[in-house]
């Protein structure tokens, strides 16, 4: 990606060949960088006026402040700042039966005409919940445990004689270690 910064250990790297007096080319195959991401890291060197032995020793922080120029700060955008506000919201609607995030986007679409289309929408509100949800991994022995749970809505079975409709739960059993349900 263009103007991204390098990594400390290539930059230490780097600074290791140019003390040594390595080629251009023999830098930019070894670092697999590219002849002007090489050309100006050497400028850098040379401006800043210290020579690459004290470079060298110095801590990842004051080398990236002399090597590296700060990132710019990315402009603040009203639409993120406004969703942030209604991600809770948006969430606790989507933990409803039958609503989808598209649902959930039209109706934030309709309230804020100028907002993020679907795709970003979607995006931040995934991630948002991502970072409210906690689990971990489970491991099973095979054989050991059995998983029951009821499958969602119930279901209705009719009386062919009567026609009325009885409600049915239906019950989902698996072993863990099983592709098979029962």
């Amino acid at each position: 990606m263009a103007n991204q910064k390098i990594t400390m250990l290539k930059l230490k790297r780097l600074l290791q060949l140019f003390e040594t007096g390595s080629s251009l080319n023999t830098i930019c195959s070894e670092l697999h960088m590219s002849k002007r991401t090489v050309h100006k890291y050497k400028q850098l060197v040379n401006q800043s006026g210290i020579p690459i032995p004290v470079l060298r020793q110095m801590e990842d922080s004051q080398l990236g402040s002399v090597l590296q120029a700060p990132s710019p700060e990315p402009p603040v955008d009203e639409r993120r700042i406004t969703l942030d506000t209604l991600l809770e919201e948006y969430l606790k609607e989507l933990n409803k039966p039958y609503v989808t995030i598209l649902l959930v986007w039209q109706n934030y679409i309709k309230t804020y005409p100028n907002g993020y289309q679907y795709t970003q929408f979607k995006k931040y509100l995934l991630e948002y919940k991502k970072s409210k949800e906690y689990s971990y991994h489970n491991v099973y022995a095979p054989g050991v445990n059995m998983q029951i749970d009821y499958a969602g809505d119930p279901l209705y079975l009719t009386d062919k004689k009567t026609n009325a409709k009885i409600k049915v739960v239906l019950l989902c059993c698996t072993m863990p270690c099983s592709p098979r349900p029962y």
